[in-house]
């Protein structure tokens, strides 16, 4: 081993020391501590000393490696940052947050920013000896695989300049979008900003209360504090206090790995990779893959917190749960698991636990438990999962009878992979999770845990194609259907699997057996024909997918193939037998689609206002509410409507517990509603890539390579042109939330004819101390004045403080004369009666006024499209509206990304209904009698 002490080429604690008072600064004096049973520390702390900075660290022969990054980390690998190696740390270094004293050695304030272990590519002590230092980090932010290079020089020269780089791998994203220090600034001890830990004055080392006087009381009274204010629950009855022998110390100290420690002020769960196929062999377990809410339960103090795995806080939704584990006999705990609701055949029902939690039901909720990484004052993530799982399973033996079956034991089976999988498979079941018995708890996604999902293969019959989208060739996706009873049923499309040769190779194939009727019986909802190619239903194919929807669509699809050998009119739908005793999920579960036959779509006739409209999705595209749409990759990514979405699991709306998946999967449960209003429009999008309450910015010119399904417009400006974005199908349209999109934002035209807008929109947004009541009366005066010139027209919500009425126009204008148009208008309401209007942008005119934003009417200007997200508490969304459903007590952020769905499921009418074939135009006459009425 090299001696790095005895090195000049490297530092030692010496100098650690002897830049440090150890009488006035808080920082450990310890010497070079221990690594950690089998696992080496990773921390960086952000360090607000005279410049802001990262020190990475890294643990490695008795020590933290130490590396000052004055930028911080970057998930791109383009980024190269500057690490500048300092003096090595104590071990104990890496659990400190506090302040440095001005005046000592690096005074500022130090936050916990990351955390976990790492490991090594090869011999670290030599490669680091070497300057080329590879390795893997396992930490609650950064992830994957990382380098640091020096500069310049040999071990015997300087060398203090290094490179710190992040590898290619499914972990790398580029800065653009995801900035993890912009986007991830907290810490993850205490999740308090530099400022929060400045101004509480706490110079203790965290990781031993002990260390000084009163510390430990501070920070435990601090903790109250923030459970008090996310969680008013009432504390869970506990039993009597518990002798050493019923806390099982003895036991907890005996295991490998165990230590103690306090209780983790934030630990995120483990995740599973998802593998095609369960792996073989005793050391692995499998358990029974849950359709439910992944939940850890905190015990703590007499209090008991459920907490989702995005770190938002669950008990209220789950009281009875949270009851039934404070009176676990345990004084602290970290348990996990997953809440599920069973159907009466004991199988979960994922649609029924979504129906129970939105109408707030007192279900039968179970908790299935299969990890305890935290008990009775012992750390246990370094522990064997096998050692981890008999202590959860000793303690969960003792739980009370009258918790009625609430808090259950996930059973596992050892060995045996494929049989299991299979096993499972047959009792229609979604899947296993499949676990290293010895391996450690590690949070994030990892490959010591993997799941496998149980999918379907059939023939189908090929009725037709979509056209491409993107870079594709060929064509989009095969539109699918099965014979009964003589008549050929639809039963969606697939767009995976397919090599571009494959492509190439059927093209010709379904072009020879073109048709210009639909061979289907029933169209789906909302296919406009000129869309979609149809072919006689002679080719078959062969595919894979999950599982049948209660509509009687293929879930998650994809082609395996063509089959020659088997003629297409006796291609019929498999169906799995039943017991006789055992209803069928539609009998258990009947639920409205969004998109509903005979509603919308299916009765717009083109006219000149009405916009190329988009293919029809299928039911596992369109995912009907449904989180089981979604697909997942052996990298972690979900796959919804073709896209990739990278990171499914980062939260854009906290208040709302939304994620970067939820999110994607609510624009394709309402892609019929939202496309007509977007495709073929110029857009300027609102994009946030860190969520709502991150940093955001518009975007509407190219910048960079374009996403799938997103292309361009050249537009001419006052100097030159320049391109804007558009998208004419749902590829596009989730393509751009992937791209981190929050809002979308159209011109009053479309691409065909740029210059004569279709459409006009009046934003009525009041001033402070303007009331709500104010507004109503604008939006419904508004109506009346262009009612009393014979202009039709339609009310949305606009997802922030006002509403907007929108007027359909037949393309004969001028944008400069439709703003003079909506100007007149403005004017006039101002002109007769200016306590209540005001036509100019001045917030300082507009108090206690409405302003009639007349503005979004000009060239190059846009509006919030129907049905978008707005990037504002809530997920709020601009929904349209009947001008019956106007009242006071409406309210501008009514319906959201939570509450839209069901809506629109309810409807029996578009409340645009005929917006598309309204016919009307800003005549002379129409133009002059503004203000004369």
């Amino acid at each position: 081993m090299i001696e790095f002490e005895q090195s000049g080429a490297h530092m030692s604690l010496a100098k650690y020391k002897q830049k440090r008072n150890f009488e006035k600064t808080a920082e450990p004096a310890a010497g070079r501590g221990t690594a950690r049973p089998g696992q080496l520390l990773y921390v960086i702390q952000k360090h607000a000393a005279s410049r802001l900075h990262y020190d990475f660290r890294l643990e490695l022969d008795g020590t933290l490696k130490s590396w000052a990054v004055p930028k911080g980390p970057s998930f791109d690998p383009g980024h190269k940052q500057l690490a500048v190696h300092v003096e090595d740390h104590p071990v104990a270094y890496g659990d400190f947050e506090g302040i440095i004293p001005h005046g000592e050695y690096g005074g500022g304030t130090v936050m916990l920013w990351d955390r976990g272990t790492w490991e090594s590519i090869g011999d670290a002590e030599q490669n680091y000896a070497d300057g080329k230092l590879k390795f893997t980090l396992h930490g609650e932010k950064l992830q994957g695989n990382w380098a640091l290079i020096r500069m310049h020089g040999k071990a015997g020269d300087d060398g203090k300049n290094w490179l710190l780089i992040k590898e290619k791998d499914e972990y790398a994203l580029p800065e653009d979008e995801y900035n993890v220090t912009a986007e991830a600034p907290r810490s993850v001890l205490s999740d308090r900003g530099l400022d929060e830990i400045a101004a509480a004055g706490d110079k203790v080392w965290t990781s031993k209360p002990a260390a000084r006087k009163g510390a430990a009381k501070k920070r435990s009274a601090g903790r109250v504090d923030v459970h008090k204010s996310t969680s008013s629950h009432n504390p869970s009855p506990h039993p009597q206090p518990l002798s050493p022998e019923d806390r099982g110390e003895g036991r907890l100290k005996g295991i490998k790995g165990a230590r103690k420690a306090p209780f983790p002020a934030e630990l995120k769960p483990q995740l599973a990779t998802l593998v095609s196929a369960a792996p073989d062999g005793d050391a692995w377990l499998h358990e029974m893959k849950f359709d439910g809410y992944r939940l850890l339960a905190h015990l703590q103090d007499g209090q008991v917190r459920l907490m989702t795995r995005n770190g938002n806080d669950w008990t209220k939704k789950f009281a009875p749960l949270a009851k039934a584990v404070g009176l676990l006999p345990v004084e602290s705990a970290v348990l996990d698991g997953e809440v599920v609701l069973l159907r009466e055949d004991g199988k979960p029902d994922f649609q029924r636990l979504q129906n129970a939690l939105k109408a707030s039901d007192s279900a039968d909720f179970v908790y299935y438990l299969f990890d305890v990484p935290y008990c009775n004052g012992h750390d246990l993530r370094a522990a064997r999962l096998i050692d981890r799982k008999q202590v959860l399973e000793s303690l969960l033996k003792q739980v009370d009878p009258g918790n009625d079956g609430m808090l259950r034991y996930s059973d596992h089976i050892q060995g045996a992979g494929a049989d299991v999988l299979r096993q499972s498979c047959r009792h229609e079941l979604e899947g296993i999770v499949s676990k290293q018995l010895d391996s450690h708890y590690q949070s994030g996604r990892t490959k010591s845990w993997v799941k496998s999902k149980c999918l379907k293969r059939q023939e189908f019959v090929i009725g037709g194609y979509t056209r491409p989208s993107g870079a594709r060739s060929g064509f989009g996706a095969l539109l699918l259907g099965y014979h009964d009873n003589g008549e050929l049923q639809y039963c969606g499309k697939v767009g995976t699997g397919f090599t571009d040769e494959t492509l190439k190779q059927m093209l010709p194939a379904l072009e020879k057996r073109s048709r210009k009727t639909c061979p289907f019986v029933k169209v789906p909802t909302a296919i406009k024909r000129q869309l979609a190619s149809w072919t006689e239903p002679q080719l078959v194919a062969e595919v894979e997918f999950s599982e049948w929807t209660d509509d009687n669509a293929l879930r998650h699809p994809s082609f395996k193939g063509l089959r020659d050998d088997k003629p297409a009119k006796q291609i019929t739908r498999e169906r799995a037998m039943t017991s006789p005793d055992r209803k069928s999920s539609s009998q258990i579960r009947s639920s409205k689609g969004i998109g509903k036959k005979g509603t919308r779509t299916s009765r717009v006739k083109s006219t000149d206002n009405s916009p190329p409209h988009p293919l029809p999705l299928s039911h596992e595209d369109r995912g009907e509410g449904s989180s089981k749409s979604r697909t997942q990759t052996d990298s972690g990514e979900t796959q919804l409507a073709g896209v990739a979405i990278t990171h499914p699991d980062r939260v854009l709306y906290p208040d709302a517990n939304i994620t970067k998946a939820d999110l994607a999967q609510f624009y394709v449960d309402i892609a019929d509603w939202i496309l007509p209003h977007v495709i073929g429009r110029p857009l300027t999008l609102v994009r946030c890539p860190g969520g709502q309450t991150g940093q955001c910015f518009y975007q509407k010119h190219l910048d960079g390579n374009l996403p799938a399904g997103v292309s361009t417009i050249a537009i001419k400006e006052k100097q030159g042109t320049d391109d804007y974005l558009l998208i004419h199908d749902v590829t596009g349209l989730i393509s751009l939330v992937q791209w981190g999109v929050l809002e979308f934002h159209t011109w009053g035209a479309r691409e065909d004819n740029i210059e004569l807008p279709d459409r006009l929109v009046f934003d009525l947004d009041p001033g402070e101390e303007a009331t709500w009541e104010q507004v109503v009366n604008g939006v419904r005066e508004v109506r009346d004045r262009l009612k009393t010139i014979g202009l039709e027209s339609f009310l949305r919500t606009s997802g922030g403080k006002g509403l907007h009425v929108v007027v359909p126009l037949t393309r004969r204008r001028s944008w400069d004369e439709v703003k003079d148009f909506t100007h007149a208008i403005a004017t006039s309401m101002m002109h007769d009666s200016p306590d209540l209007y005001i036509d100019t942008m001045s917030k300082a005119k507009r108090k206690g006024r409405i302003f009639i934003d007349y503005l979004r009417n000009g060239r190059g200007a846009t509006a919030v499209a129907s049905y978008s997200t707005r990037a504002r508490a809530g997920a709020p969304v601009a929904t349209p509206l009947r001008w019956d459903e106007l009242s006071p007590s409406l309210k501008p952020n009514q319906y959201t990304v939570l509450n839209l769905r069901k809506r629109l499921s309810s409807l029996k009418d578009d409340p645009w209904e005929g917006f598309f074939q309204v016919r009307q135009s800003l005549t002379d006459a129409r133009i002059q009698r503004v203000g004369r009425d």
